[in-house]
């Protein structure tokens, strides 16, 4: 027997007090996901573009060392799935090389793109203040229920450094999308 949705049942099971305030609830965040998938959409599109419109050569060892990376990473979600490269190839009737051959041109775009989005990232001289790393940490550690100090220490330098990096390449491809040409 299914309860009865009210405002007692949504004192029970939630941190509202009336359903209209659990519904006022789902529905800002159901607009706030999609006009942030929509923005998403659009920045991949303009990055997209940006790819399309520039050609540089992109080193055969950054695409290699590319394709090695999305190995390891797909090596390990099978095994977080109790799997292994090795099963994952007997069970699909292939091999590393030919598997390493499916994976080429995305990683050639992926590189590709990173240089593109560095180069933009370089020439606009966007750099991550401490104020943005520590950002992220907070934001880390509201995610994983910990206190950013804990994140930081967690993290060491070595990440950190990559935060940073990480948060001057999305400058870069914000100063893409804000200055692309929207239709």
């Amino acid at each position: 027997e299914l309860p009865e949705i009210n405002d007692d049942f949504v004192k029970d099971v939630s941190e509202f007090d009336t359903l209209d305030e659990l519904k006022a609830d789902v529905k800002e965040k159901l607009v706030k996901e999609a006009a942030d998938k929509d923005e998403n959409q659009m920045k991949n599109s303009a990055i997209e573009k940006v790819f399309e419109a520039n050609d540089i050569d992109v080193p055969d060892v950054m695409v290699e060392s590319e394709i090695e990376n999305m190995m390891s990473e797909f090596d390990q979600q099978l095994r977080s799935q109790g799997m292994d490269l090795d099963s994952y190839f007997k069970y699909m009737g292939t091999d590393s090389n030919s598997f390493k051959e499916t994976l080429k041109d995305e990683a050639f775009k992926k590189v590709k793109t990173r240089m593109i989005i560095s180069a933009i990232a370089e020439q606009e001289k966007f750099e991550a203040t401490d104020d943005d790393v520590q950002k992220e940490i907070e934001s880390m550690a509201q995610m994983y229920g910990l206190e950013a100090d804990k994140v930081k220490e967690m993290l060491g330098e070595q990440n950190i450094k990559m935060i940073s990096g990480d948060i001057k390449l999305r400058k870069a491809i914000d100063y893409i999308y804000d200055n692309a040409v929207k239709k």
